[in-house]
């Protein structure tokens, strides 16, 4: 154990100086999500190819992470060795650590699990120290803490991913719709679900998502919103349109729960200034990427 935590701190340091902090970077996400490409590495810390390419590759020499092919472009995926895995773990490198080998990688999913990354670096970059924590479908189908079951005859249903963040509420008067006046404001701490819709599915299938969705975001026996925001990231205009309009028909299933409805391409190619969507009942606003985390509350003036 202490050659693994002295080969670590050689290499991973304690994140404060810039090679360290990139290292140790590369092995949270790997422990988090199983598997990246040199494009997340590339997008989460705005370095060149060849920067990227020398850390992995350094990284790869010391034995903590291995290259398998990607089937894909870029041929190349990078996992944890069994040592990386210990590594992170001795060192505390994420509050998620998978076991992932090259044999349960599929193809067909990689770019929805490769996008999940990339959002998760995004929040990072958009909301800086309000973005609080994470935690993947991975970790929400081993512990449901946070997908509590409202409904014995139908499970949960799992995000492809649920943040915490720090929201800021300003309560204003409810008289002065066009230009509100400010009567203070409060922070709280929100688990928020999110979904990653990158291709078309059956209106049916959208119904039926929604419907389950009801269970895990309001429990209206209770009248308790377990679930206070859900984001929607779409591939298309098209599939925004479509999620948007099965929400508003089940609108009254979902308590106060704010939706929020933006193009993942857009999220993460202009991050914080990003056009979204904001819904709660029927009420609909748009608002911009770094207004995600602020909600506005009617108060009696």
């Amino acid at each position: 154990m202490m050659r693994l935590l002295e080969k670590g701190q050689v290499l991973l340091g304690n994140g404060i100086n810039g090679n360290s902090r990139v290292y140790r970077g590369i092995m949270e996400l790997l422990g988090r999500f199983g598997y990246l490409s040199l494009e997340e590495v590339i997008f989460g810390y705005d370095f060149g190819f060849r920067e990227v390419y020398d850390r992995l590759n350094y990284l790869e020499k010391a034995g903590l992470i291995q290259k398998f092919p990607s089937l894909t472009l870029p041929r190349q995926f990078y996992c944890l060795t069994v040592l990386g895995t210990q590594v992170v773990r001795a060192h505390n490198i994420s509050d998620e650590i998978h076991s992932f080998g090259p044999s349960q990688y599929n193809p067909i999913t990689q770019n929805h699990s490769r996008t999940l990354i990339r959002i998760f670096l995004a929040f990072r970059k958009i909301f800086g120290a309000d973005f609080l924590g994470w935690r993947s479908e991975r970790a929400l189908l081993a512990d449901q803490s946070l997908m509590k079951n409202r409904n014995p005859l139908r499970g949960p249903r799992v995000f492809d991913g649920m943040f915490l963040i720090r929201i800021h509420k300003t309560k204003h008067s409810p008289h002065l719709q066009e230009a509100p006046v400010p009567l203070g404001g409060t922070t709280e701490n929100w688990w928020c679900g999110l979904e990653l819709e990158l291709t078309v599915k059956s209106t049916q299938r959208y119904r039926k998502q929604f419907k389950d969705l009801s269970d895990s975001v309001y429990n209206s026996l209770q009248e308790n919103q377990t679930i206070p925001m859900m984001l929607y990231l779409s591939g298309s205009p098209a599939i925004q349109k479509k999620l948007m309009e099965i929400r508003e028909e089940q609108q009254g299933s979902f308590g106060r729960c704010l939706f929020v409805f933006g193009q993942v391409d857009s999220f993460l190619r202009d991050l914080g200034k990003t056009p979204m969507t904001r819904c709660v009942g029927s009420d609909r606003r748009e608002i911009i990427g770094t207004e995600l985390n602020h909600v506005r509350v009617r108060v009696a003036s």
